[in-house]
């Protein structure tokens, strides 16, 4: 009797052995639902957050008014070259290789005024010089004549031309114009005007 309440008490304790065994003796798993994964902060990295670039200004949109040139353009002083009317003194090398401004022959005498028909002037590229003008028995319109102005401070002179080489200079007056007689200018223009500092009265003899 004594031997079975023996054999009992083991094979009870061997039935809870083996269920202990069978669920086992540490603790329970967590499952995967239930675990916590703690990330690292950015603080604990110790990376920083990627910084905005830095913007510039475009250089395309600088301010270069600086280097605009101004719109207003400025025009070289003609002085009193009559720059838009109809006649125009002589270009500076023509003026110097005559020394005038402008040339002409009378047509018309009037009071402090007399009118001239243009004569055109040119240098050759040998440095002689021609001329053409209408010729004396040609009747040049009034709308083609040119007024020539004076005053008491107008130089008038003669120029005698002795066989086109040598040439004698004498002072003169308005009095000694004449008409077709050639006269060469010096002065400048104003409103298609010429007013005269000098006259020189051409005589070929």
């Amino acid at each position: 009797m004594k031997k079975r309440k023996q054999n009992v008490i083991r094979l009870f304790c061997t039935a809870c052995l083996s269920g202990i065994l069978a669920t086992g003796c540490g603790t329970a798993p967590v499952s995967a639902d239930d675990q916590v994964v703690d990330l690292p902060s950015s603080a604990d990295s110790g990376s920083t957050a990627p910084s905005q670039p830095e913007t510039t200004p475009d250089s395309t949109t600088a301010d270069n008014s600086g280097d605009t040139p101004n719109a207003e353009t400025t025009q070289a002083d003609t002085g009193t070259d009559n720059t838009d009317g109809r006649w125009h003194v002589f270009p500076p090398d023509v003026a110097a290789a005559v020394d005038a401004d402008f040339a002409g022959d009378v047509r018309k005498i009037g009071e402090n005024t007399f009118y001239i028909a243009e004569e055109q002037v040119m240098l050759f590229e040998d440095g002689s010089i021609g001329s053409s003008s209408p010729a004396s028995n040609v009747t040049v319109p009034e709308s083609d004549l040119i007024p020539v102005v004076y005053d008491e401070t107008t130089h008038f002179y003669l120029r005698t031309i002795y066989n086109g080489e040598t040439h004698e200079d004498t002072e003169a007056s308005s009095q000694d114009l004449a008409l077709t007689q050639s006269v060469e200018l010096k002065g400048s223009f104003e409103n298609d005007v010429f007013h005269a500092s000098e006259v020189r009265i051409i005589k070929v003899s």
